[in-house]
């Protein structure tokens, strides 16, 4: 069990090592919404009965974290999102992509909030307070 709980505080001490670094980058700083992207483009996106979801993260540091335990993540990177990222993100299959608010990264992805690209865009402009408690 003692093992277990270090290797955990040595992943957590990691992630936050690599969350600064995203930081100096641009990507992850406080309340920035950021998705999933490979090197070639493609996003990363969960199957939802036929329905393509991508997870949406509030840091780099919790996609980072959720990356750490999904191991199809592996190849994908941290990628802030805003007008140009979230246009790319809209047009791609057609735009039948649909997102997922994932509010805990520790928790399976699957268990994320729905959100429509209306519902994305308004947590854009006006921030997680002012939509954490709205309706889907």
């Amino acid at each position: 069990m003692q093992e277990t709980n270090d290797e955990l505080r040595a992943t957590c001490i990691l992630l936050q090592h690599r969350e600064r670094a995203f930081d100096l980058q641009g990507v992850g700083a406080m309340n920035s919404l950021v998705a999933m992207r490979r090197a070639n483009g493609d996003w990363f996106a969960l199957d939802d009965e036929g329905r393509y979801r991508v997870p949406v993260f509030y840091s780099a540091g919790d996609a980072m974290l959720a990356r750490s335990r999904e191991p199809g993540m592996e190849c994908f990177r941290p990628v802030l999102l805003d007008e140009i990222t979230f246009k790319n993100l809209t047009t791609t299959d057609e735009g039948k992509a649909c997102f997922w608010m994932v509010e805990d990264p520790l928790r399976r992805l699957s268990l994320g909030r729905p959100l429509d690209h209306t519902q994305l865009a308004h947590l854009m402009h006006n921030g997680h307070e002012q939509t954490a408690g709205g309706k889907n």
